[in-house]
């Protein structure tokens, strides 16, 4: 299954054994850019390695799902708020994931807290987290950068931004080799999430190891039977 406009554009509007701590240096000597460090562990999931492993374990082990769809998983959508809040609904599609062949997540999430014109990327380096650093496929963020050129380069926006660090916990858990490239919307409207569907479904033609996961709360307002 490839990923067509349609399908990324589906996904982007639905979404408008322990790893030890890194030895210091010993992952950020390998990397080809910045490090963002993490800044929600501690108060939105637990700083300690094996603590947050547990959690995460926790989560993905109570995840039963009746029916695994068949075939290649392209893209899901997940929340973001606070690992106690949000993570037990997102273990069911992270559950998906574990065993497959991904090499890349292309991380796709809101701007909560800094504005700007089109979309912001983090294209080298990677994230740090406290089971392991991400570390960002440049060659790919290269790629969606002459795919599409409202991608910018804007690790400012990526600093205090919590919508896709909550994400790294699960995917360190399920696919702990592979590579992110980090995007932020800042403008939530359909026509910005046509134009971002269009360039990654063009970029990512015909790549089978490359994972979406876009993020969004959806409400955090409606109870569950309004939500249902």
């Amino acid at each position: 299954m490839t990923l067509s406009p349609k399908r990324v554009l589906l996904v982007l509007f639905v979404a408008s054994t322990l790893l030890a701590w890194p030895a210091a240096g010993a992952c950020e000597s390998r990397l080809d850019g910045p490090l963002r460090p993490p800044m929600l562990a501690g108060s939105w999931y637990p700083a300690e390695p094996s603590a947050l492993r547990s959690q995460v374990e926790g989560y993905l082990k109570r995840a039963q799902l009746p029916d695994v769809p068949p075939g290649d998983v392209t893209a899901i959508v997940v929340p973001h708020a606070g690992l106690m809040y949000s993570g037990w609904v997102a273990a069911y599609a992270y559950r998906l994931l574990r065993g497959r062949d991904i090499k890349t997540v292309v991380m796709l999430g809101p701007s909560h807290r800094y504005r700007f014109e089109g979309f912001a990327l983090w294209e080298k380096g990677g994230f740090d987290s406290p089971l392991g650093v991400a570390q960002v496929d440049s060659s790919l963020a290269e790629v969606l950068k002459e795919t599409e050129p409202f991608l910018w380069h804007m690790s400012e926006a990526h600093l205090a931004e919590h919508s896709l660090e909550i994400q790294l916990p699960f995917i360190k858990a399920v696919l702990p080799e592979a590579k992110i490239v980090p995007i932020l919307m800042c403008e939530q409207s359909f026509s910005a999430a046509r134009r971002l569907a269009f360039s990654l479904a063009k970029a990512l033609e015909g790549r089978r190891d490359v994972l979406i996961v876009a993020t969004t709360d959806l409400s955090h307002y409606y109870n569950s039977k309004t939500a249902a």
